[in-house]
Parts: C-alpha cells; structure tokens; sequence
C-alpha cells in the first residue's frame, strides 16, 4: 500500500501556498472520497480566515467567537504548517472553535437494519479521520476534537435526539471516542506531546472476514486499531446534527487548544487497510482527498526557500501581531518574536547568518538584543548537542 503509481501531476497557486494536485493510481488511492473535508490550507497567509471551505461539499465551517458587538474575534485563531500543508491553531479560549451547521450526507446511514428487515452489508457505515498535535506546555483535560451532540439516532424504539458523537482528547494523553453515548478509550499515554497523530473513528459494517457482526466502532491512532467495541446497537443516523472541530459543547472548558489539520467524514465504515492507506498517504503529504500539498518548510517565510528575505521580514515585523506566516510568523501563533528568529538561524546557512546579521546598519536597540538573543539561543543550543555527542561517544 505504500508504493506510488504513475500518476499525472498539475500545479495550483491558491492564498500563497503551491498546491500538488496529483491523480494517484489505485495503490496509493482509497476506494472511498470523503463526502466532507476540511483542509485548513487557505489560512496560512489569512488568520483572520473564519470561515473554513469544505473542499467536497457545501459544509463549510464557520468560526464562534465574537466580540462584544458580534464582529469575529480572531485572537485565539491562526494557522500554521500542519501534517498536510497549512493546519489551524486553536487558543483553548471559550468559543475559540468552528461550527459544522449540518453534514447531510451522513443523515439516513443504516448500517443495521432494525427489526431483521435486511441483512447488514459490509462497509456501510461513517468513518471520521483527523490529524491533531498538542504541545507540551498544554494541561491535559477533556477537550473536543470533533463532536456533536446533536445527532439523531434511531435504535428500533424511535428517534433520540441529543446524542454524544465525538472524538475528545482527555487527561491522560489519550482519545475517547463515542458513538451514540457509547465510548471506546485509547490506551493512556497513547497520544505523545509535540508530534503529529491521525485519528480516525469507525462505525458501522467493519467486519473484515466477511462474516459480518455489525455495527462496530472502532478507533485507530496512527494507522493501528486500538479500541473497538462490536456491540454498538444504534441502527439508523437518522439526522446528521452540527458538528465542532476543536469543542465539546457540553460543559464550560473543553475547547482544544493545539492544532488541527486534515478533518474528513466518509459514508462509509473505512476497513483497518484503508484507515492505515490514509494515515500513509498523511504522512507524504496526501490529504483525505486524495491531492498531494507540498510541504511547508521550516524557515521559509514566503514560500521561495530559506533565504535572506525570510530573516529581513521577520526583523522588520518584529514585535507586531501578524495575520499571516508570510509576514514573518514561523511558529504559528499569531506574532513575530524571538522564537521566529531561531527558527530561521537554525536552519539558515552560516553565511547567510553572518550576511544576516551584518545587515544590520542602524538597528534600534531591542531589535539588536532579541536577534543577539537568537544567536546565542542557536549557538549554544548546537554546542550543546555537539558536546553531548561527544560526551556520549568519549564514554
């Protein structure tokens, strides 16, 4: 499954970032395309982007928080590199989150047909996939992901609003997925600070044997099952609800605080082979969609590689609060700073530092101490693995 096929390859320019927009062959595409897909890409060079296109259909998602006279407050909003092009950054503030008004194109999905009308067919059925990091300095809680409480479901006995769909990350480092109310727990410290995860929730005909035993939920991180539950006894998604990406509406608190990338909802219940087929594909950079996002690159501001214009935009916005990366914001969250400049001293050239540098004709004196700051963050930080290798070696 991890071989790419011949494939034909066109460029797209769209908000800053080079789109790769490949038609894969069969080795590397799934058998389903998402019926919803959220991409986040277009924010990258707009942080004030509150209303997120689903790239599929006509689901977009629109940003909650509003400020005293209901204009957008894009504070805890800015977007940033993700596992697949561009992510969003959420603030963990209250109602820093989006709303999903309604997916329709799950409502009416029958993966058990109540009363013995049918036999179960297999694949029938919902499957959610998204990439999430949460950094290190983030206390751990009950934050959603992506949830609803406001599906309709039918389990023989007539429909029951309210119900709890979700996928939350909680204390412990790890995901509770549920499914009608009904929760399967990722093993505890199963999600790792500072490092990108693929979560994805089944339900419905997964059976892989062919001896259906229908509805399942499943939940895989990574590309692994790793909690399932084959006793779901909802019958119907009679109503799809709203969905939230990055909120639990159901206690004060539980928004998420970290990065979302990649959100995608298929009408189908994904097998273990296309859940580790589209965790793959993430991992080079191919969205749920099936279209190849080049990478953004650490230390580029403006999208033409690690150069002296990246170091020049970062010195001359310094201090300010920045609606785009390609006004010097590396890191993501909404400023340009002294982390900004030691990214880009990282992974610059030596020359190109000393050039950087030495630019520096008439400087205004903090400008002059933050970037002394980076450099000597940069030095010292690469003597000190150099030292500690040698150590390591030595002894």
């Amino acid at each position: 499954m991890n071989s790419i096929a011949t494939h034909k390859c066109y460029s797209i320019a769209k908000c800053g970032l080079a789109i790769l927009a490949c038609t894969l062959g069969s080795s590397r595409a799934l058998a389903q395309t998402p019926v919803a897909h959220w991409t986040f890409d277009d924010g990258i060079d707009n942080y004030e982007m509150t209303t997120v296109e689903d790239i599929v259909n006509s689901n977009d998602a629109v940003w909650q928080d509003l400020d005293g006279e209901m204009n957008f407050d894009t504070s805890g909003l800015s977007y940033g590199a993700g596992q697949i092009g561009a992510a969003v950054r959420l603030g963990g503030g209250t109602n820093q989150y989006f709303l999903v008004e309604s997916v329709p194109q799950i409502s009416g999905i029958v993966p058990t047909p109540p009363f013995g009308e049918g036999d179960p067919v297999l694949g029938v059925g919902v499957t959610w996939s998204a990439w999430m990091y949460v950094d290190e300095s983030v206390s751990s809680s009950n934050k959603g992901v992506f949830t609803s409480r406001t599906v309709t479901d039918d389990i023989g006995s007539g429909p029951d609003d309210g119900e709890n769909w979700a996928m939350n990350w909680e204390g412990g480092d790890h995901i509770d997925a549920r499914v009608s109310g009904q929760a399967v727990d990722s093993p505890a410290d199963s999600i790792g600070r500072n490092q990108w995860h693929h979560l994805v929730m089944v339900w419905g005909n997964v059976d892989e044997n062919a001896v259906v035993i229908p509805p399942a939920q499943r939940l895989y991180i990574d590309g692994a099952l790793v909690a399932e539950d084959d006793n779901t006894d909802v019958f119907e998604m009679v109503d799809s609800g709203s969905w939230l990406i990055g909120e639990d509406s159901c206690c004060n608190g539980r928004e998420f605080e970290g990065l979302l990338d990649d959100f995608a909802i298929f009408d189908s219940a994904l097998s273990t082979a296309q859940v580790q087929t589209l965790y793959n594909n993430g991992l080079s950079g191919i969205n749920a969609s099936g279209i190849a996002t080049e990478a953004i690159v650490t230390g580029d501001v403006d999208g033409g590689g690690v150069s002296l214009s990246d170091f020049e935009i970062i010195r001359d916005n310094l201090g300010k609060n920045v609606n785009a990366r390609s006004l010097g914001d590396l890191t993501g969250n909404g400023k340009v700073e002294l982390d900004d400049f030691q990214q880009w001293l990282e992974v610059a050239p030596a020359a190109m530092r000393a050039e950087a540098l030495a630019s520096f004709s008439v400087p205004e004196p903090s400008s002059v101490l933050l970037v002394g700051a980076a450099v000597a963050v940069a030095f010292w930080g690469r003597r000190r693995g150099r030292i500690s290798a040698a150590s390591v070696h030595h002894n």
